[in-house]
């Protein structure tokens, strides 16, 4: 019955995840089975239908595919994609790389429960928050780079100005030498099977009412904020991205940062840029958690877990590129609630940490848990 139970899961895992996934050069994403790929075009049909008709795409709109079985292929794309050193006069195939000793040291790390302080009834938690942990396939440490989870604290608006925590994606990397991560080529997939590409070319330009440029900009934090001088500002999307991130030797970089731009000096008017990470879900009113409880949960019956994919080279060229998988899911569900605090003079990292510890006093300090936000019932 166990071994049966595993291969059921193997199977639905893979059914689950079976597909292709082809990034165009505006950063959306397709869910698809490719079938052809000529110098011209790509030939694929929707995931969602694969008995529908047969779809063509130009192949200079797409940036590249990510297919189920964890290889990748970047493509050329001379007009969007800007201080790219990718070698562009061919597709690049990835292998995986393989994880080294200290990849289960780490893993380990973030499976510990934390000590909570949660008081218990016997009554449904008003709402929960989940703690989670990665999957025992996940590769987070390979010969040339370490993949770390790190809290940070930022300011937000929602009708007033408030903290709340989120995660970077760490790189650390290992070698003497540079090492190289494709944007383009590195994932996020979500709980309800979409995606995301962490390369973006758009950029976010703010301008006065006579269409002239901002020529300042005001840190808070660690934000960056364009801001114009009159009401009537505006944003057009052309904001540019690097899609190489460079790690120097014996360095460490955040796979994306948090970023908005102000759109507008009189109004609450802002558009994010760049986001960190968060994880977070609801549940159904009838699957509820007791104030106090704590859910424990495998990677088979969890309710909630998102996948990752990173392609990296130590070539800026990328003719030998290296992809590792790794995934987070819900291992622990805790029935009770971590409030959104206001922004106010003192360190917002103060503010939501202090927040925190009330109910996991060893968070920030010792702890590698990863606090997901707090979820309600619908």
């Amino acid at each position: 019955m166990k071994n049966l139970t595993i291969l059921l899961f193997i199977f639905l895992a893979k059914f689950s995840f079976a597909q292709d996934v082809i990034v165009l050069s505006d950063n959306s994403t397709i869910l698809s089975k490719v079938l052809e790929i000529n110098s011209s075009e790509i030939k694929y049909k929707k995931h969602s239908n694969l008995d529908g008709p047969i779809y063509s795409l130009s192949i200079d709109k797409v940036l590249a595919i990510n297919y189920e079985n964890g290889d990748s292929e970047t493509f050329n794309d001379t007009k969007d994609v800007k201080s790219s050193n990718v070698d562009k006069s061919h597709s690049n195939k990835t292998i995986k790389a393989e994880p080294v000793e200290d990849n289960e040291e780490y893993k380990s790390k973030y499976s510990i429960l934390p000590t909570l302080n949660v008081k218990k009834t016997n009554k449904k938690s008003k709402s929960f928050f989940p703690i989670m942990c990665f999957t025992e396939a996940s590769v987070i440490s390979t010969k040339e780079i370490l993949v770390l989870i790190v809290p940070e604290a930022v300011e937000y608006y929602d009708g007033g100005w408030k903290v709340k925590i989120g995660y970077s994606i760490t790189l650390h990397n290992k070698t003497d030498t540079p090492v190289y991560v494709d944007r383009a080529s590195t994932f996020r997939r979500f709980n309800d099977f979409t995606s995301k590409s962490y390369f973006d070319n758009k950029n976010y330009v703010v301008t006065k009412g006579n269409s002239s440029n901002v020529g300042g900009a005001i840190g808070i934090g660690n934000l960056g904020i364009g801001v114009g001088s009159s009401s009537n500002s505006s944003y057009t999307e052309n904001y540019n991205v690097d899609r190489i991130l460079t790690i120097a030797p014996k360095s460490k970089s955040n796979l994306t940062d948090y970023k908005y731009i102000r759109l507008s000096d009189k109004k609450a008017l802002f558009k994010t840029v760049s986001d960190i990470e968060y994880w977070g879900f609801s549940l159904t009113s009838d699957n509820p958690v007791k104030q106090g409880e704590v859910k424990t949960y495998t990677e088979a019956t969890s309710p909630y877990s998102n996948k990752y994919s990173i392609t990296y080279s130590t070539d800026s060229e990328f003719k030998n590129s290296y992809t590792i998988d790794f995934e987070l899911f819900a291992k622990y569900l805790v029935g009770a609630e971590i409030e959104n605090w206001r922004w106010s003079n003192l360190s917002p990292e103060y503010r939501i940490v202090s927040e925190i510890q009330k109910t996991v006093p060893s968070f920030w300090t010792e702890s590698f848990a990863i606090i997901g936000m707090t979820g309600e019932y619908r």
